[in-house]
């Protein structure tokens, strides 16, 4: 896979150029960008050399959405590189986590010497997560002071002066367990919006045992605890007004499965699943994920969907491509651009960045 490297230098007014990088970056998708990096006066973009259109280049260059803005794009050949197989090789340093959590590459540390706390190993296979990055490390930092979250939610006062009201909450889980009851309790105390997404990938035990290991909890009755969540939760009309404010689907649980080539998208993991969708009625998300040398997404998804139709007209079910893929990830940090893609109008254009500029997002 051969790929082009472009030096996009810009030129601006002083205390804009970060505001014209992150411009620049989401416009030059639209030319096959996939990747970028910031440089003294701009930045750098990696596209494939058979997915680039310069044509589709010099149209954001000349047609650059902020005023007073030069840019010059100088494009070379890449050198190339595996660099998954680059990441993989290098690993990580030991990273200590407010003295209480050590995370450790496996692949080349066996762990031995952390002193105390709670350890993780984690072999790097072409994953963020690893802690490595900024975010990892504040939401593990954030865990560990879970009390002081729910004491925020205690005071009334508070969450009205935070504007917590005003947002909503996701929490993603591969097993819930009987402690999805005692959250429940807390959701329902202090009128928590916070919907949870199950991660199921496949509706047969002996199966989803292969694909996440750790999973402690059967299907039915992880699908029977989910539904509990939800049918209590939606007698919340405080939560269940933050969900309409937020949410087109705003059901406070939700399956999420990955169909996976000769994996999960037979036959009978269809029949098992339309089943169980059946009895629990949650509906249902089919995200797409990032192909690898050995696994490939399913072709049978439109099928998949027709026949969970059928069978159940009124239950939600959707396709979803995560931000992010279009740099072969899937990551948080990348919802910005997936929800401004579509600002069109001058007037869109300069109310994001407002806001933008106000958030410091």
């Amino acid at each position: 896979m051969k790929y082009l490297v472009a030096e996009f230098k810009i030129e601006c007014q002083d205390g804009m150029i970060q505001i014209a990088r992150d411009l620049l970056t989401d416009a030059l998708g639209e030319a096959g960008f996939e990747t970028f990096e910031d440089t003294e006066d701009g930045i750098k973009g990696y596209v494939q050399e058979s997915l680039f259109d310069k044509n589709a280049m010099n149209d954001v260059i000349s047609n650059f959405m902020l005023p007073d803005v030069t840019i010059n794009a100088n494009i070379q050949e890449a050198e190339y590189k595996n660099w998954n197989e680059e990441w993989e090789e290098a690993g990580f340093e030991r990273i200590n986590i407010n003295d209480s959590i050590t995370i450790y590459d496996a692949r080349h540390d066996d762990g031995n010497g952390i002193a105390s706390g709670i350890s993780i190993g984690i072999e790097t296979k072409q994953a963020f997560g690893t802690g490595t990055h900024e975010t990892t490390r504040m939401i593990v930092s954030t865990l560990l002071n879970i009390d002081l979250i729910l004491n925020v939610f205690k005071n009334k006062d508070k969450i009205k002066e935070l504007g917590y009201e005003d947002v909503s909450y996701a929490l993603s889980t591969m097993m819930p367990n009987d402690n999805l009851e005692k959250l429940l309790v807390l959701v329902n105390e202090y009128n928590i919006p916070l919907k949870v997404h199950f991660s199921l990938h496949t509706p047969i035990d002996s199966e989803r045992k292969e694909l996440i290991p750790s999973t402690r909890v059967n299907v039915s009755n992880a699908l029977k605890l989910l539904s509990n969540y939800k049918n209590q939760v939606m007698k919340n009309e405080r939560i269940m007004d933050n969900y309409t404010k937020f949410h087109r689907n705003n059901i406070p649980a939700e399956i999420h499965y990955t169909l996976i080539k000769g994996v999960n998208d037979g036959n009978k993991e269809l029949k098992c699943l339309i089943n169980l969708l059946k009895e629990y009625n949650i509906p249902i998300k089919f995200i797409k994920f990032n192909e690898t040398n050995t696994l490939k997404r399913s072709d049978n998804e439109e099928i998949w969907i027709k026949s969970l139709k059928e069978e159940l007209p009124n239950l939600n079910i959707k396709s979803y491509s995560p931000p992010g893929r279009c740099v072969g990830s899937s990551c948080g940090e990348f919802t910005k651009h997936y929800y401004h893609y579509e600002i069109e109008t001058k007037e869109e254009k300069e109310n994001f960045l407002k806001w933008k500029k106000e958030y410091e997002i």
